[in-house]
């Protein structure tokens, strides 16, 4: 069952006509796919896929383009700016803010911790944008948490990549970590 604070946007959610807004845009500009991917640092061939139909953008993805583009985020998701400000942005509200934060300042990169603890890339990008994750990396009833709407980490070897004695520890961290910044990008 979803838990209020751990609201995130869905794939499935974004508006059907995304690519559309995104090729009028692009065309508006009199940029071409190379050049707009050139500028926002992503492939022209990811660009002709939105722009068709045939693949939603990941919200990261979007950003980029947007950025590029200077318009805002709403001009091609209207519905994100809601997400957006659903987004846990302190890691009292969902540890992955805190996890990821730890990590850049251990300067290791998804894919190092990921291989490092035994995790899927994919399963720590997930924590670390406070959308869902496995029972076996955190939960809500994790040792050291009282308030039954926070999710605490329970994988122990993550915690000790990031030199800590254990996912409590590590929880506590997290938890003192905020992170406000409207725009995040994962890596």
């Amino acid at each position: 069952m979803p838990r209020e604070n751990n609201l995130a946007f869905r794939l499935d959610a974004l508006a059907e006509d995304v690519g559309q807004r995104l090729r009028e845009e692009r065309q508006r500009q009199n940029l071409s796919r190379k050049e707009l991917a050139a500028l926002a640092g992503i492939s022209h061939s990811t660009i002709a896929h939105v722009e068709r139909g045939d693949q939603r953008p990941y919200p990261d993805t979007l950003r980029s383009l947007a950025k590029a583009m200077s318009v805002p985020l709403v001009a091609f998701a209207p519905e994100w700016e809601k997400a957006e400000a659903a987004r846990p942005k302190s890691g009292a509200a969902h540890p992955g803010v805190g996890l990821r934060a730890l990590r850049k300042e251990k300067g290791l990169t998804l894919a190092a911790l990921a291989a490092a603890s035994g995790l899927k890339i994919s399963t720590l990008s997930r924590l670390e944008r406070g959308l869902h994750t496995t029972r076996k990396v955190a939960s809500f009833d994790a040792p050291g948490i009282s308030n039954l709407n926070q999710l605490g980490l329970i994988h122990d070897k993550l915690a000790t990549e990031l030199g800590f004695e254990n996912a409590e520890a590590l929880t506590v961290a997290c938890a003192e970590i905020d992170n406000n910044l409207p725009e995040t990008e994962y890596d």
